[in-house]
Order: C-alpha cells, then sequence, then structure tokens
C-alpha cells in the first residue's frame, strides 16, 4: 500500500485556501489571477534526436547540435528539453554545443526563462576563416611537414567555414588536398 504524504497534502490544501496569503507567507508579492491545474498529463509518444552525446572521461556529457537555421529561442527552448531530459534519464551534467553553418554569425547562446538561464556554447562556423586553413595546410604540404589529423579533420569543416571563396571552390580544394596528402588518416575523410 501506498503511503500517504500528509506534508504535501497539508501544503497543497491550504495553497488551494490561501492562495495569495500563501504566496505572500513564502515572500512571493505577485497577486494571483486564478489557481491552475498542478497536474501534467503528458501521453504523447514522441522521439527527441539529438545530433550527437559523448560521454566524457569527466563522467559529464557533451552534446552537439549542428544547424544551418538561427531560430533564436525555439532552437533554444528545443535544447533545453533535450538537456533536462537527457539529465534526467542518465542523472549526469550535460553541456551542450551548437555548431552554426549556413552564414550564421552572431547566434543566440542564451536565454531567460522566469529566474532561470539557459546557455549553449554557440560556435559560428562562418566566424572561421576557411582560406586561412587552405593556406596554412598548403604550407605545410610545400615544406614537407606532416599532415596531421587534426589538420585533415579542420580541412573537412572548411566548406561550411567563413572565407572569401565560396562553398564550391572550398569543396574542390580540400578534395584536391586529401587527395594529393600521402597520410595514412586520407582514408578516414576521403
Amino acid at each position: 500500500m501506498k503511503s500517504i504524504n500528509y506534508e504535501d497534502m497539508i501544503m497543497k490544501r491550504a495553497m488551494d485556501v490561501f492562495a495569495e496569503e500563501g504566496l505572500k507567507f513564502f515572500g512571493i508579492e505577485k497577486r494571483v489571477k486564478e489557481v491552475s491545474s498542478t497536474e501534467i498529463v503528458v501521453l504523447q509518444a514522441k522521439n527527441m534526436f539529438m545530433d550527437y552525446t559523448f560521454l566524457m572521461e569527466d563522467d559529464t556529457y557533451i552534446h552537439i547540435e549542428f544547424q544551418t537555421t538561427d531560430k533564436g529561442v525555439v532552437d533554444l527552448r528545443r535544447f533545453k528539453a533535450y538537456e533536462s531530459l537527457f539529465e534526467l534519464q542518465m542523472n549526469k551534467d550535460i553541456v551542450t554545443y551548437v555548431i552554426y553553418s549556413g552564414n550564421i554569425k552572431n547566434p543566440l547562446n542564451c536565454y531567460k526563462s522566469g529566474i532561470n538561464t539557459y546557455n549553449v556554447k554557440a560556435i559560428s562556423m562562418a566566424n572561421k576563416d576557411g582560406d586561412k586553413v587552405f593556406d596554412q595546410i598548403v604550407n605545410k604540404i610545400k615544406n614537407n611537414d606532416k599532415i596531421e589529423k587534426q589538420d585533415l579533420i579542420t580541412l573537412t569543416f572548411t566548406p561550411i567555414m567563413g572565407g572569401k571563396l565560396d562553398k564550391v571552390d572550398r569543396i574542390l580544394n580540400a578534395i584536391k588536398i586529401v587527395r594529393s596528402v600521402d597520410t595514412e588518416y586520407r582514408y578516414d575523410i576521403a
């Protein structure tokens, strides 16, 4: 048999009867318009897919979202829902990183909701210079310096970076460079 939580019942009943005065007791000075329902029934079956989650060595999670649009607070509320449900399910802290492409330069990275402020780590690929990446890798090749895996990973992201070259030229340049590099990592990218 389920035990009855009398303290909870007393508090709820007192708030039903003395709504505004009960709030004042707790130091809340706003005026009550009406007492609302406290039962939230959720019968919706919905799959919520995050782009990537990684369990880190410090036993926290990193959540990555790739965005080609910036819908501001609408997106941030969705990410907050992902984080809240994931944190509840996994019982571990989680931080969301949002990688923006599509020439999005100054995306919203936080919003205030009631007394809470929700934050993400926003990374704008348009603020990274793809031309500079090409130049650095081409110089490494010319100087016979070793091309590291991180160089090729950075090269992979150049089509969604900023720069003077258009996207098609950045893609073609990346393909040319990968084909010209003699490293074991080349086949991970190509």
